[in-house]
């Protein structure tokens, strides 16, 4: 009964100093996809999840402003 409780625990902590360790690695991409492509910094997508139920997924942004990509 308390494993679930416990898991809970660490998932938190590790999320959490995950959050603190990598924030200044994304902030500094944030600044290096405005300055270099000058384009937004993030990409929003929709994407479909268990059981049919749809979700918004944002991403940062990885093609050039405009790019169009041939999807098969």
């Amino acid at each position: 009964m308390y494993n679930k409780y416990i898991k809970r625990v660490i998932d938190i902590i590790v999320s959490a100093t995950a959050l603190i360790i990598f924030s200044p690695i994304c902030i500094l991409i944030s600044i290096m996809i405005k300055v270099i492509d000058k384009s937004p910094i993030l990409y929003k997508q929709y994407r479909t999840g268990l059981h049919g139920k749809n979700f918004k997924i944002y991403k940062f942004t990885t093609m050039k402003n405009g790019e169009v990509t041939n999807i098969r």
